[in-house]
């Protein structure tokens, strides 16, 4: 599950996430060790070819098929944990 609030929406985001982080992302327990064990692939692309999407804040769309302008960046459970702070442990909860 990702989460985002909608512009105006922020203090009930945080209240009801109890949380100030500016998205979320959850996945089954299930997925925990597949997920910080594998690897990540992030794409570049256009931004020009895309536009907000309406039903969500932060997220993008585009009406046409896309390629990406660049390779892909290999992302490593560790590397997503030292760029991302909020990124929380689940020994934490």
């Amino acid at each position: 599950m990702t989460a985002w609030p909608k512009p105006g929406d922020k203090q009930y985001f945080d209240d009801v996430f109890a949380t100030t982080a500016p998205r979320l992302h959850a996945i089954e327990w299930a997925w925990l060790a597949t997920m910080t064990t594998t690897t990540i692939y992030r794409y570049r692309f256009d931004p020009a070819r895309f536009r907000p999407w309406p039903e969500a804040n932060g997220q993008w769309i585009s009406d046409e098929a896309v390629e990406p302008v660049a390779g892909a960046d290999q992302l490593s459970a560790s590397r997503i944990r030292a760029s991302s702070p909020g990124i929380s442990d689940p020994a934490g909860w």
